[in-house]
């Protein structure tokens, strides 16, 4: 059909003349004109995309000789080649295998100019491989493109050579638990499999997958059974495995990570926006002692599961926006576990059986503690102001270096502030470092001997050079007497050191009283000049040092359980291990903490670390720390006080905002798992009693307030040495499930009943608060901060003598009247109950209550509250005979004088109480009238003088009966 001719009739018969601009237009519009703009369309799209691509992406002609995959990468997907290489250019990067690619205008901490192509030059491929019902296992041989196509021996980007075979494992080693390993493999011939195909491994929890047959790269994926959620996935990045250096990465399920530390950051949820590179090293000038390579994560069905690297070398992590993960390890293994949940704490419970559960201090641990550096002058004067204050405390040090560094001598003022405190019915720390010097005498005067260091030469207890020619001797410094010493160091990796140990802490613990150790400066610390030359292929982000062994002892080093390198994050861990082992049978409660923690260091005690300066940003950042040190099993952990330390922000002489950022602070003393007030030497004291009168009026409220909730403490506790859930925890932890709680780390809960939203910034008037769950109840007086069940957010004022705190409905809190020390509260603090009921039709409640024993033969005691029948309040007593009995003996309270019960709408007619002896049948109810207090705005029955003895009766009922208000 000729759709032109057509046209122009039509034109003919509007009766208009064809002019040459309706000839142009016709020509434009015709149909073979239009099959020509389709072309010429088609063939530019043709065009400009790959020269979009040679623009945006790199595409360098020389690297295909180098590189094995694809560089034409989207930016996110950019895994970093020659990370911490200085001066690294296309070429050398090209040398290395990878890709190049210089963007213009690129930031420092943006997508990386030399990176790994895709799929990876470098990487492992299958040989034989065996299938089992619970695990796939293979022997790995190393490749590089770019020593392929030279003919050459496989090295690492770093030119050192690979390991140019390994074993890989993939196991379902328990049905929440899946460990992938790779390391240096037995001395067994590698044969080829020729059944190459993915094959996959279904447990009822966790699925495994990798591949099969010869020259197929190794990964490994780990998933989530009942939803196929890929929950750990090796597929993406480089495989690099060499004597000190493995690289690997991960892709976890969602950017809701949480852990991976210890490396102060202001957010708890950790960012995957080009972040820095960050460390995994204890070294005190980074004031970041201890190492955590393990890190939860929410999936976006609301499931938690956990990853731990099970590592004690130095480690650097990279969080990139793939989202991805990379690994970079000074060691020539991997051990991964991926741990199933499927709730966070499920995840804890599941991760402290494998690194060891967190140990139940002693009671008196929970109060108050006064520490300082340097300024034992103070420690009369503070002492006398603290009792005549009666702000409660439990302990003090006396003076943070009176053992630096002899540490198994104190001076005369520490034995006299010992008998003072002691006499004061209080508690004595004395911080210790881990040091041994070589002469009794500082540097500069006589070389004295020093007999426990002489002790420990003969045995060979000390850390050795790198070829084992001599000891390890550094430099520590006293700053408060201005002296150094020349120090060696303890090798705490020897199983003989508790025995060389035993009598010098016994003997020291005995000669002046001690009742528990901060073990400070183990990472350990090395005042002196870096003299090593630890040659390592790569060294993680440090900052400004290029060196591991800066401020530390050598990486070389050697010790029992191998090189220094490979165990030098635990080190911390061995002495607290040490410390623990020599005293146990004689001093079994000693009170423990340590600055330098890793796995599994709360089973032998807490982690206290000072270096935080007195400022809003500390402020944040001790909250932050305290909640991951929570996530890796150490639930008694935390900083001190308003920081150690003065703060460029906040001149010395201003004491007014000064002791306004004090005062936020010490409106969070209760809550938080420990509490201590120190300060280094040098630095302005801010004991309590060393600041204005209506400072200390207000501590002594805040301090107090802490003694009211121990009970609580106590409790959560004894779940975290059960379970190891922590006792301060994010809301994420309760609320996985609601999106809205996974960036939220400036509210806190204290288990799972208690939120505190804390003011932590400067001048802030108001809290926006946000509710996870059902309902909420004002702690103090039982309102309702949101009249409408469920979550969501309200706007609050920030009040001005404490910290706004909610108890979560159905939950039960106990209480206790404060006294000045922990032991006379046993005696004379009766108990109390908080009881908040749900919201929705039909009153509901439960809790539990641990009474501590003695910290030895007799441990903790239980006594739960439930609410039932929608008008029941039922106490059971789970005390024992020989609990009472030790009660008795010490005239230990065990009596609950009062219950207050939140959210009764209805107004309350009746109320009765039903006791059961312990033994015996139940007694004829009792009718109370007298004095019971109901309001009901807020909602709220109080009931007092119940006066129960858990000891006596073994169950109690409470119960009223409501009238429909009119």
């Amino acid at each position: 059909m000729d759709y032109e001719k057509d046209d122009q009739e039509q034109l003919v018969e509007d009766n208009r003349p064809i002019t040459w601009k309706d000839r142009v237009s016709d020509a434009l519009t015709s149909r073979p004109a239009l099959f020509t703009y389709l072309t010429v369309t088609c063939v530019t799209i043709g065009l400009l995309i790959p020269m979009w691509f040679l623009i945006y992406y790199p595409l360098d002609l020389e690297m295909a000789i180098y590189t094995r995959g694809s560089c034409m990468i989207a930016t996110k997907y950019r895994f970093p080649c020659l990370v911490g290489e200085e001066n690294t250019t296309d070429l050398t990067c090209a040398l290395a295998g990878c890709c190049w690619y210089d963007e213009e205008g690129s930031a420092d901490q943006g997508p990386a100019k030399c990176f790994h192509s895709m799929p990876a030059s470098y990487t492992y491929k299958m040989h034989n491989s065996t299938v089992g019902p619970n695990s796939i296992s293979a022997d790995l041989t190393a490749y590089s493109f770019a020593d392929a196509e030279a003919r050459r021996a496989v090295r690492t980007p770093y030119n050192n050579s690979a390991l140019p075979h390994v074993t890989a494992s993939v196991t379902i080693a328990e049905p929440e638990r899946v460990l992938l390993e790779m390391g240096p493999p037995p001395a067994v011939a590698l044969t080829a499999n020729s059944d190459s195909h993915p094959v996959s491994v279904n447990g009822s929890v966790l699925t495994i997958a990798s591949n099969t047959g010869p020259e197929w790269d190794f990964f490994a994926v780990v998933s989530r059974t009942s939803t196929g959620q890929a929950l750990v996935d090796t597929r993406l990045g480089a495989t690099i495995v060499s004597d000190q250096y493995t690289e690997f990465t991960v892709v976890p399920a969602s950017t809701a990570v949480y852990g991976l530390g210890q490396a102060f950051h202001s957010t708890l949820r950790r960012t995957f926006d080009w972040p820095p590179r960050t460390a995994m090293f204890g070294r005190s000038r980074l004031f970041s002692e201890g190492s955590h390579p393990f890190y939860m994560c929410i999936e976006p069905s609301g499931d938690v599961h956990g990853v731990y690297l099970e590592t004690s070398a130095p480690v650097e992590v990279q969080l990139m926006p793939g989202p991805s993960i990379t690994f970079r390890v000074l060691d020539s293994r991997v051990k991964l576990h991926v741990l199933a949940g499927p709730t966070p704490a499920d995840v804890t419970d599941q991760y402290t059986q494998l690194v060891g559960r967190p140990r139940l201090p002693p009671l008196w641990a929970l109060g108050f503690h006064l520490c300082r550096e340097g300024d034992v002058g103070s420690f009369d004067t503070v002492m006398e102001q603290m009792v005549a204050s009666r702000i409660p405390f439990e302990s003090d040090c006396v003076d943070a270096t009176a053992l630096l560094p002899l540490g198994f001598e104190a001076s005369e003022e520490f034995l006299n502030g010992s008998q003072k405190l002691h006499g004061m019915n209080r508690h004595v720390m004395a911080a210790v470092a881990p040091h041994l010097p070589l002469y009794r005498d500082p540097v500069g005067e006589e070389n004295t001997a020093y007999p426990p260091y002489e002790d420990a030469d003969v045995q060979g207890l000390l850390l050795r050079n790198d070829n084992n020619t001599d000891n390890v001797y550094g430099e520590l410094y006293d700053l408060s007497r201005n002296r150094t010493w020349n120090v060696s160091y303890v090798d705490y990796s020897n199983p003989a050191t508790v025995g060389w140990a035993k009598p010098l802490y016994q003997g020291l613990i005995t000669n002046n009283s001690i009742d528990g150790f901060f073990l400070m400066r183990n990472t350990p610390t090395n005042d002196g000049e870096d003299m090593c030359n630890d040659s390592l292929p790569f060294v993680p982000n440090l900052g400004d040092s290029k060196t591991l062994s800066n401020g530390t002892v050598c990486m070389l080093s050697k010790q029992a359980s191998g090189d220094h390198l490979t165990s030098h994050n635990r080190y911390g861990q061995e002495q607290t291990r040490t410390v623990r082992e020599a005293t146990k049978d004689t001093f079994p409660s000693l009170m423990l903490t340590s600055t330098s923690t890793s796995p599994g260091s709360g089973s032998q005690g807490g982690h206290f670390a000072t270096g935080m300066t007195a400022d809003w940003t500390s402020l944040s950042l001790a909250l932050v720390e305290t909640l991951e040190l929570g996530l890796y099993g150490i639930p008694q952990s935390g900083y001190p006080i308003c920081g150690s330390r003065n703060s460029t922000s906040i001149p010395t002489d201003d004491t007014e905002r000064l002791e306004t950022l004090c005062l936020l602070w010490y409106q969070l003393l209760p809550y938080l798992p420990l509490a201590v007030s120190h300060y280094e030497a040098g630095h302005l004291p801010r004991n309590p009693t060393q600041m204005s009168s209506s400072f200390k009026l207000s501590v002594l409220a805040q301090v107090s307030q802490r003694y009211v909730f121990i009970p609580y403490h106590y409790t959560l506790l004894v779940e975290a040495s059960q379970t190891g859930v922590p006792p301060l925890r994010p809301l994420w932890y309760e609320f996985a499930q609601d999106n809205a709680t996974w960036d939220i780390d400036q509210q806190l809960l204290l288990g799972p009943a208690l939120m505190i939203a804390p003011a932590l910034t400067e001048g802030q008037q108001i809290v926006e608060l946000y509710l996870p769950g059902s309902c909420w109840y004002e702690y103090f007086q039982g309102f309702r901060p949101k009249d409408d069940i469920g979550p969501g957010w309200v706007k609050l004022p920030v009040p001005a003598q404490q910290t706004l705190i909610y108890q979560r409905a159905g939950s039960v809190i106990f209480n206790q009247q404060a006294s000045e020390t922990l032991s006379q509260q046993r005696v004379d603090g009766i108990y109390s109950a908080t009881v908040a009921l749900t919201c929705e039709e039909g009153y509901q409640a439960s809790g539990t209550l641990y009474l501590p024993g003695d910290d030895a033969a007799i441990g903790p005691g239980s006594v739960t509250v439930t609410v039932r029948d929608n008008s029941t309040v039922e106490i059971v007593s789970g005390l024992s005979r020989p609990f009472c009995d030790f009660y008795y003996n010490h005239n230990y309270t065990s009596v609950l004088k009062q219950v207050q019960i939140f959210g009764i709408t209805e107004s309350v007619t009746n109320v009765t109480l039903a006791l059961t002896p312990a033994g015996g049948a139940p007694l004829p109810p009792t009718v109370l009238t007298d004095p019971i207090h109901q309001t009901l705005e807020p909602p709220a029955l109080i009931v007092q003088d119940v006066n129960l003895d858990w000891c006596r009766f073994e169950r109690a009922e409470i119960t009223w009966t409501v009238a429909e208000l009119v």
